[in-house]
């Protein structure tokens, strides 16, 4: 994809949001770890599903959708947990870690 076109960008490392922001539109997503609480995660493991929650948000598939693509994904010992993360509450506020028009 040529930079500058993605509608969204969510990045698992803070790091790496300077490194590939160029590939973001001005008028697109930058989803960053900060968007959910980590802290609360059962499993640390789990972040990034739980940013995909995040990034759920903003696409037109319907939460049942969602989790039928992670149970599709996913091993069914690892699901519960997955939907779990997936299900978190997610920081909604706009801020550094959920922001349009970057």
């Amino acid at each position: 994809m040529p930079g500058g076109e993605a509608d969204f960008l969510l990045v698992l490392e803070p790091t790496q949001v300077e490194p590939h922001r160029h590939m973001l539109r001005p008028s697109g997503v930058l989803i960053t770890p900060d968007a959910v609480r980590a802290d609360q995660l059962p499993n640390k493991k789990t972040l990034n599903v739980a940013l995909l929650g995040a990034l759920s948000a903003h696409l037109p598939m319907t939460e049942d959708q969602w989790l039928e693509s992670l149970r599709a994904g996913f091993a069914e010992t690892f699901f519960e947990g997955n939907r779990n993360a997936f299900l978190h509450r997610t920081r909604r506020a706009e801020g550094p870690h959920l922001k349009s028009g970057v």
